[in-house]
């Protein structure tokens, strides 16, 4: 019976340290702008990652330190197997998200090309020209720029034409002093939004 005991607490245990490792890689792979976050989710994060080495301080704890009976191996080995499958579930859900928002990105760009036959894919040529400049930049500096975000950006440069009323947007002479105040208008309020 100890040997199962001790079976399901050592089980426990690495399970623990491997759900703790492949949450820092989840928390290293939130570095973009499709799923940072703000203020009081970032603070969230790490309490998690904190309560995930005190879980596995308490199982080593009860391991070295306590008596565990069988009930209690029960308990902690399936805490630790709980921890996998909502990690799990939690990693496949973000990159579910992602893929989400990247499929209304493209949305997005169709639209804007629909409405300006000019562009011809500018969008998607810009995000390709973007990235393969990224491939290009020194390592040291290309560690200080995410990739994610990079590419998401170039994709959504000219999303701000989606607020310029088409006759403005395509009209092929000088704009009149009244269609530079729309554009500028359309500009403020982009920048208020981000």
């Amino acid at each position: 019976m100890k040997f199962l005991i001790y079976s399901m607490l050592a089980v426990g245990i690495i399970q623990m340290v491997v759900n703790i490792w492949k949450y820092t890689q989840f928390l290293r792979s939130l570095r973009d702008v499709l799923s940072a976050g703000r203020g009081r989710v970032r603070i969230w994060k790490y309490v998690a990652l904190v309560l995930l080495i005190f879980f596995l301080l308490g199982y080593l704890l009860v391991t070295f330190k306590g008596k565990p009976d069988i009930v209690i191996a029960g308990i902690l080995f399936g805490g630790s197997i709980f921890v996998a499958i909502m990690l799990t579930i939690t990693f496949m859900l973000m990159s579910r998200t992602k893929e989400r928002s990247i499929d209304i990105a493209e949305v997005l760009i169709g639209v804007i090309d629909a409405r300006d036959p000019n562009l011809n894919g500018h969008s998607r040529h810009v995000q390709n020209l973007t990235m393969l400049l990224y491939e290009y930049i020194p390592s040291p500096k290309k560690r200080l720029i995410n990739p994610v975000s990079l590419e998401y950006a170039a994709l959504m440069h000219d999303v701000g034409k989606l607020g310029v009323p088409e006759v403005i947007l395509n009209k092929p002479a000088k704009l009149t002093d009244e269609e530079w105040q729309v554009m500028k208008k359309t500009s403020r309020h982009r920048r208020k939004d981000t």
